[in-house]
């Protein structure tokens, strides 16, 4: 039986910039695959830990459904200290994975053309 640490995604980091359902869901099978997937959340965390119930001390099962086999940090992505954050992140990651509302990203200097002129070799998914 495989398990996340000897799968046949080890060795691969995946940013996960994903919210709600089909990201994080997503990002779920990369890091059960041995993906190292890291969540990056809101300062107040993803509003899914607040959907219940039922809720596991305090946090909604929902998130812990959708977010297993994943290290989670909280970064407010509208502050510029936390872009260069996610951009330092992105020099060694294989993947990004995002699904916020079209033209955020952009907003934010990490569209599509901006990273893939950065990091050529970064594999960019909009879930939309």
């Amino acid at each position: 039986m495989l398990s996340a640490a000897n799968g046949s995604l080890q060795g691969m980091r995946v940013v996960d910039l994903s919210r709600v359902l089909a990201g994080p869901l997503c990002t779920q099978f990369l890091a059960d695959h041995g993906a190292e997937v890291i969540k990056v959340e809101p300062p107040i965390g993803d509003e899914t830990r607040s959907y219940g119930p039922p809720f596991v001390d305090g946090t909604g099962a929902y998130y812990y459904g959708l977010n297993r086999n994943k290290t989670c940090m909280a970064l407010d992505l509208k502050r510029a200290e936390a872009r260069e954050i996610v951009e330092r992140m992105l020099e060694t990651a294989d993947v990004v994975i995002e699904n916020f509302l079209p033209g955020t990203m952009e907003r934010w200097g990490l569209g599509y053309d901006t990273l893939a002129a950065r990091h050529p070799r970064l594999v960019y998914c909009r879930i939309t």
